[in-house]
């Protein structure tokens, strides 16, 4: 099995994260967006949308980042990441539909126009149009951690796993984002994932603390079969950049 992505792309984080999650032996084939790579013939064989991430098991080819956590949670039903009765399968769809159309989207533009785009491009009504949009989410999303740990049930499902890396980027929203519980759980790491199974590069590892989920999608940033351990074999301290939103899916 094999994931073609981009290392700083959240989309790309959360597809590696839905694999880690499962257990699932993978490897990380780079795709280098910088020099154009996802629009070349080659890529677009695999994904004719030419985004990030895409993942290949063996002929079967799955783009977008959501559709392969399903796939995920489907080859590992022991991890119970995926809903077990109708309407734990109907709140994890909500959660997922509501960071795809609103949440992920609307970090996306505000990250565009105060950060990415020159200067003379950025639009400030779509800032703000979006951090409302964002706020609208995030009320939701508070409401339902004021009682549960998790998105879903009494667990990490695929739900938690979707919302978190655009929490991640939430930083860049309004600064009344940073008062919102989902917010800071997300980003200081109060959603804890089970132990298990590690996926580094294109090694794998048994056992010991997944630490963190917010601090995993940090980390996940797959440069190289080092880039979650040091070379003592510890874990090094997460980093995280925001970047690729426009090329990711």
């Amino acid at each position: 099995m094999k994931l073609h992505g981009f290392a700083m792309s959240p989309n790309t984080k959360r597809a590696m994260l839905g694999l880690e999650e499962a257990g699932l032996v993978y490897e990380h084939v780079p795709v280098d967006l910088m020099s154009g790579e996802h629009k070349g013939e080659a890529y677009r064989g695999l994904n004719p949308t030419a985004r990030v991430p895409t993942l290949v098991d063996g002929d079967f080819h799955l783009w977008e980042s959501n559709a392969i956590l399903e796939y995920a949670a489907a080859l590992a039903p022991g991890k119970r990441l995926g809903g077990e009765n109708p309407r734990e399968k109907a709140e994890i769809a909500r959660w997922m539909f509501m960071g795809a159309a609103h949440l992920s989207p609307n970090v996306a533009r505000i990250f565009a126009h105060t950060i990415r785009l020159p200067e003379d491009q950025r639009n400030p009504k779509i800032v703000e149009d979006a951090r409302t949009e964002v706020d609208r989410c995030l009320v939701a999303l508070d409401m339902r951690l004021q009682k549960h740990e998790c998105l879903v049930g009494d667990r990490v499902t695929i739900a938690d796993l979707s919302i978190l890396p655009a929490l991640a980027n939430a930083g860049c929203c309004a600064s009344t984002s940073r008062g919102s519980r989902a917010w800071s759980r997300g980003w200081s790491g109060s959603w804890r994932a089970p132990r298990g199974r590690r996926r580094t590069g294109s090694h794998s590892s048994a056992g010991g603390s997944s630490g963190a989920l917010a601090s995993k999608v940090r980390g996940l940033s797959p440069v190289s079969s080092s880039h979650v351990r040091g070379s003592s074999g510890e874990a090094s301290a997460p980093r995280f950049c925001r970047t690729g939103f426009e090329v990711s899916g």
